[in-house]
């Protein structure tokens, strides 16, 4: 059995960050960084579109998740 991930999800942030590459259909490798709301400096690894899925089933697509 997979362990749970704890994630936050919130419609009004500008760019939806995962940490895990399970989420992502395809991965377009892309080197940069992106300052948080935390205000600390994340590394950003690649963009692509994303599907998340909620315990009961609901899944939640992202079309430009960040890794």
């Amino acid at each position: 059995m997979a362990e749970a991930e704890l994630c936050l999800i919130d419609s009004g942030t500008t760019n939806t960050i995962l940490r895990d590459t399970r989420y992502f259909h395809t991965l377009t490798k892309k080197s940069g960084n992106i300052m948080t709301i935390a205000r600390s400096n994340a590394h950003i690894v690649g963009i692509e579109s994303a599907t998340l899925v909620l315990p009961m089933g609901t899944q939640i697509f992202v079309k430009d998740a960040l890794l």
